[in-house]
Order: structure tokens, then sequence, then C-alpha cells
């Protein structure tokens, strides 16, 4: 699949900005907000905020966060007790794929490309999924908000340790972004379908970028490597979080 260049140089504008103008104006308006702006302003004074944020910049053990990992996914679920569902962040799913053929349609690849390319973003959903279920939070906006900072700010820090994914350092750091989402009720207007999309964007976004900056540690390519840390440096510029 010859589309690395494509995606690492323009992921962020690809991703975002060439969906539906329905979809993009919501992601944009949403992450705009004044709400959300406030939420973000209190969140970055928390220390357990920045506490896993240092995390993310500092080297930690990459074979033990890879075997929490997979032993999560074998593992049943945990009893998440109901003051910390914070259900304001949660959505029930619509059981389909809301934003991903659109995605497909805006890419100008081959056929067989944008079949590969498919298969790849299954396969983040697939796995991303499998792991949030089994730590307790499927269909959870926090979760993928924690995700995609987590990922997007271990690239950019060029981070070679494979990271717990979701990317949840800090056991506390999802529950404080749900509590804040719900304090600053970000989402009281927002539908569940509209959370999906949301969610939907987070997921893919952050594990598209992972995955080609993975690529390009492996393939030792410089140029990409430059190019998708830039890219996970607007991407956390998108929702407010300077790298």
């Amino acid at each position: 699949m010859k589309t690395t260049k494509l995606f690492s140089i323009g992921l962020t504008a690809i991703m975002i900005f060439t969906l539906s103008q329905q979809v993009s104006a919501q992601l944009v308006n949403f992450y705009t907000s004044p709400g959300y702006s406030t939420y973000i302003n209190n969140l970055i004074t928390n220390s357990i905020w920045n506490s896993s944020m240092k995390t993310y910049t500092k080297n930690y053990r990459g074979s033990s966060t890879a075997s929490k990992s997979r032993s999560s996914a074998s593992a049943s679920p945990p009893a998440i007790p109901e003051y910390r569902r914070y259900p304001a962040v949660q959505f029930k799913s619509t059981g389909t794929r809301l934003t991903l053929q659109e995605y497909l349609d805006s890419v100008n690849i081959s056929p067989q490309d944008k079949a590969e390319l498919k298969e790849l973003v299954l396969g983040i959903f697939k796995n991303y999924e499998a792991e949030a279920a089994a730590k307790g939070y499927p269909n959870d906006w926090a979760l993928a908000f924690v995700s995609y900072t987590g990922l997007n700010s271990h690239v950019y820090n060029g981070k070679t340790e494979k990271p717990i994914l979701p990317f949840e350092q800090n056991i506390g750091v999802r529950d404080v972004v749900a509590e804040y989402a719900t304090d600053n009720g970000i989402f009281n207007n927002v539908t569940d379908r509209q959370k999906q999309e949301l969610y939907e964007l987070l997921v893919m976004v952050g594990g598209l970028t992972y995955h080609f900056y993975e690529k390009a540690v492996k393939e030792k390519n410089d140029e990409e490597l430059k190019a998708v840390k830039l890219t996970a440096a607007q991407n956390l510029n998108l929702v407010g979080i300077k790298p």
C-alpha cells in the first residue's frame, strides 16, 4: 500500500476536513465551542491530567504495558461503579460505522489501496474496542479522548515503546476527563449519534497517526517521522491541547 506519505503528511486535513461538511462542521463547532474551551482550560490545571501527560513525555517500560494490554483483553470486564460511568460521555451505538465510508469516499487512491485502507481502519476499531470493553468502557468518548491525546503525544515526543491501547497510563485520567466534561455540560445538546461520530474520529485519527508513526520508525524513514510528528501536533491542537 503506497499511501504512507499521503496520510502522514496530510493526515489531519484528510481525516477531518475532507469528510462531509456536516460531520466536519460538527467536529469543528464542538472543539471550538465556549463550553469545550472552558472544559480544556479546567482540565489542564488538574494534577491527575498533568501527571498523565508527563508520563506520555517520559520513558516507561514497554514490556509491562504490552503485557497489561494483552491480559486485559482476556479478562472479564471490571465492574465499574455507577458514579464512575458518567453517562454524559457515553452513547448508545447505532451498530454501524458512521464516518468510515465518508472518509474512504474522500480519499483519492486506487480501489485496491482503498480496500486495504478500509481493512486497516476496521482493524484499528476492532483492537481499540476490544480493549475498551475489557476496561469496562465501551462506547465512551472520554476514554477515546484520552487514547487520542495519549497516542498523539506519544508520536509527537518520539516514543518507541509499545503503548497501552486504549492509551491510559494513569488509571484515573479517563474519570477526570469524564467528570470535567459532565460538569461543564459539553454534551448537554449532543445526541448519541453525534457522540458516536466524535468518538469514531478520535479512534480513527489517533489509530492511523500511530500506525504510520510505527511504520516510519520500523522503516527508519526520517522524512515520514518528521511528517507524522507534525501531524500529531496538529491533531493535539485540534482538540485544544498544546504539545
